[in-house]
């Protein structure tokens, strides 16, 4: 009942489309702020609020191309600006992904505020749907502002219904946008349903979602406390839970009816002339450029004895390398080992999202697998680490809290009293780093590595050289005419961590020539 497929169908700014719900097709009407004078046109403006969160220009902006930028994956093709975050030579004129995340984001907050400012003045909307239109607009503004002051820091706040050009705005220091922002989601909470009865609203942000979203923008910005508060408000609904299967978890059968996706990215087959459809299987199947790398294989543990695959006594076999390993290896990475040369391919290709029978007929840009934007097991993790970055915590709590996501049904990792702790209880720097694993394991390839490698300040041990996997021979003492197959790795990229540009990508030239501003270090106007 909470996830059906939205068509989000807004392309411009303001465009109005002439359709009853989300499940409409494209816009066929374009109208000023002027001709906005009833409930139908603000639920249209809204609908192009949620629309902002579907990729655009040609679909490339996509929160997994940010795991391509760290150390989870490499991309050899400079044309979408992966490769150049990934080395760090990124600048504000030469890249797409930091032009395209900026206009992303104030395209969205430019509706959000059309919605806040029109939905009060139409007399046909009603109080109630009236003030939903604006709780969900001050959701989806949040969103957005959380996105920019997470990967530009200070920039233009901006709240009115001006033109993206039309105003010279100055930076504005994070931290008065974060307070902002954050009064904006307690706002829409108090607003929002937990559930929509409607099959037509399907999808919008609910109170859950507020919550998650506090919780996130909480804990990337260190207010653990407020963090600990917004995810336990999230549990106390009593709606969310674990699904069974990691494996069947990133798949169209149960996007719909899962109990695990708070928010998300929705697309539909058969729809990519109105970008409505997802490019998953043609961007990291169909295409080579996009690789794993063997820095993330190496972090998938053991599974009969829970230890990394080169602690002593791990059970490891370099004939065997992807056997008997975190079963949510192979659920995220494609292995290829007939590709294990290292010198064209790491050896790895996405799996995670990637529905490969549902595009047998090798149907470009037709997927319909939905993108979790906010998810149950984050907001555990996000509990489990918010609670032992305060220092006081039930340590019982927090191990039951990583104990649950390991012991997922078809995962089924040994708990830490039977690994990590079978010696006695952790100390907080032990399960700080059983919770960082926790995360990069689970949550591989969803847009959160690149953040959590930015608040965790650990960009000059993690953004080093990229790894691949590569077959080798040695001799067989048995049969010395036939060599032993095995696995070993080595170095594919170099890489080292451009400590003057840290972790904050550039403010784009598109803004930097119509508003003039500094520019964040390491980078020039």
């Amino acid at each position: 009942m909470r996830n059906t497929k939205i068509s989000l169908i807004l392309g411009a700014a303001l465009v109005l489309a002439s359709c009853s719900d989300f499940l409409e097709r494209k816009p066929i009407a374009f109208f000023t702020p002027d001709d906005i004078s009833t409930g139908e046109d603000v639920k249209k403006l809204l609908t192009g609020t949620y629309r902002s969160l579907i990729w655009q220009e040609g679909d490339m902006l996509m929160p997994t191309s940010q795991d391509f930028m760290c150390d989870d994956g490499f991309c050899n093709s400079p044309t979408y600006g992966e490769l150049q975050m990934w080395r760090g030579t990124q600048t504000s004129y030469d890249g797409y992904f930091e032009t395209a995340k900026w206009v992303r984001d104030y395209e969205g907050i430019l509706r959000a505020n059309s919605v806040i400012y029109y939905a009060p003045l139409v007399s046909d909307l009603g109080e109630t749907l009236r003030d939903r239109y604006v709780a969900e607009a001050k959701f989806l503004r949040a969103y957005y502002y959380a996105d920019l002051i997470e990967f530009y820091g200070d920039v233009p706040y901006r709240t009115e219904i001006e033109g993206l050009k039309e105003k010279i705005s100055p930076r504005v220091d994070k931290n008065i946008i974060l307070n902002n922002i954050l009064l904006d989601l307690d706002e829409a909470a108090e607003i929002l349903p937990p559930e929509y009865s409607e099959t037509s609203d399907f999808g919008r942000a609910t109170k859950g979602a507020a919550y998650a979203l506090k919780a996130r923008i909480c804990l990337y910005n260190y207010k653990y406390d407020w963090c600990i508060d917004a995810c336990r408000k999230v549990m106390d609904l009593n709606i969310y839970d674990l699904h069974p299967s990691y494996e069947e978890l990133f798949t169209p059968e149960v996007e719909r009816t899962n109990k695990e996706y708070i928010f998300q990215q929705q697309f539909v087959a058969g729809r990519s002339e109105e970008d409505l459809s997802g490019i998953f299987w043609t961007k990291y199947s169909a295409f080579s450029a996009y690789m794993v790398s063997q820095n993330l294989v190496d972090e998938y543990y053991m599974q009969d004895t829970g230890l990394r695959f080169d602690a002593p006594g791990s059970g490891y076999s370099d004939l065997t390398p992807y056997s008997n390993r975190d079963p949510r290896l192979l659920f995220t990475i494609k292995v290829d080992q007939g590709s294990m040369t290292g010198a064209e391919s790491t050896g790895y290709k996405l799996q995670k999202f990637v529905d490969d029978d549902a595009n047998a007929a090798k149907v470009h840009r037709n997927d319909e697998v939905d993108f979790p934007l906010l998810r149950y097991a984050d907001v555990l993790l996000m509990l489990a680490e918010a609670l032992v970055e305060t220092g006081t915590y039930d340590y019982d709590e927090v191990v039951g809290i990583v104990n649950r996501i390991r012991q997922r049904g078809d995962v089924m990792m040994p708990i830490i009293e039977e690994v990590e702790g079978k010696d006695g209880a952790l100390s907080r720097d032990e399960l700080r780093e059983v919770i960082r694993h926790e995360r990069r394991v689970e949550f591989a390839f969803e847009g959160l590595r690149n953040s959590d490698v930015r608040r965790w300040k650990i960009g000059p041990e993690v953004l080093t050289d990229c790894y691949a996997a590569v077959k080798a021979e040695r001799e067989n003492p048995d049969d010395p005419e036939n060599p032993i197959i095995y696995y070993t790795s080595k170095v594919f990229m170099e890489r080292t961590f451009n400590e003057a540009k840290g972790y904050l990508w550039p403010i784009p030239a598109i803004e930097l020539q119509t508003n003039p501003m500094e520019n964040n270090p390491g980078y020039t106007n």
